[in-house]
């Protein structure tokens, strides 16, 4: 993947049809090892260069990272309640 996203800086944000539901999340599971091991070995004020060019600290990409979770949860949720028309944790017995 490497290679493909020197080309193609945006082409870990689609699947393409030779992928499954494994491939993806075990995709997932080696940048988030890589993201861990660049945790332990920066401190949080320690600033990088970010794939757009700015100049970026551990800290502002951590907060990134937890803003981009939630708002991929919600659009899970807004799934979830379109499928079984639960509102939130107000779910019917």
């Amino acid at each position: 993947m490497t290679e493909v996203l020197e080309t193609d800086p945006v082409a870990d944000m689609n699947a393409g049809p030779h992928e499954s539901s494994a491939d993806i999340v075990a995709f997932y599971g080696r940048a988030r090892a890589a993201f861990d091991a660049v945790i332990a070995e920066h401190g949080i004020e320690d600033v990088g260069t970010a794939w757009f060019g700015d100049q970026v600290s551990l800290r502002r990409v951590l907060i990134g990272l937890v803003e981009e979770t939630a708002r991929h949860a919600g659009h899970m949720d807004i799934l979830r309640e379109l499928i079984d028309g639960a509102a939130g944790s107000h779910r019917p017995d």
